[in-house]
């Protein structure tokens, strides 16, 4: 049963390459806002720690355009509604 999980996994993996290739370029960025702390004498940066403040309006923009880039991405795979419905058997087994 693992291995038929692991195959199915592989080909699903396998299948979203293409679609990976082709959103890419509209992947939403943000420019990192690096903060440096110090633990135990280590330097420690932390280039995307404003993605922590949910209350800064660009902040919730780029994760909504994220959102909206991952449904996007994940919507183009092909073969997701067989794989729930083969995955589904084998839960019900």
């Amino acid at each position: 049963m693992k291995k038929i999980l692991i195959t199915i996994f592989g080909i699903f993996v396998f299948n979203s390459c293409d679609a990976q290739m082709v959103f890419k370029n509209n992947q939403p960025t943000i420019m990192p806002n690096p903060v440096i702390e110090n633990y135990f004498g280590v330097e420690v940066v932390d280039e995307y720690r404003n993605l922590e403040n949910t209350q800064d309006s660009i902040i919730k923009k780029w994760y909504q355009q994220e959102g909206i880039y991952a449904d996007t991405v994940l919507n183009s795979i092909s073969g997701v509604d067989e794989l729930k419905v083969k995955m589904r058997e084998m839960n019900n087994r």
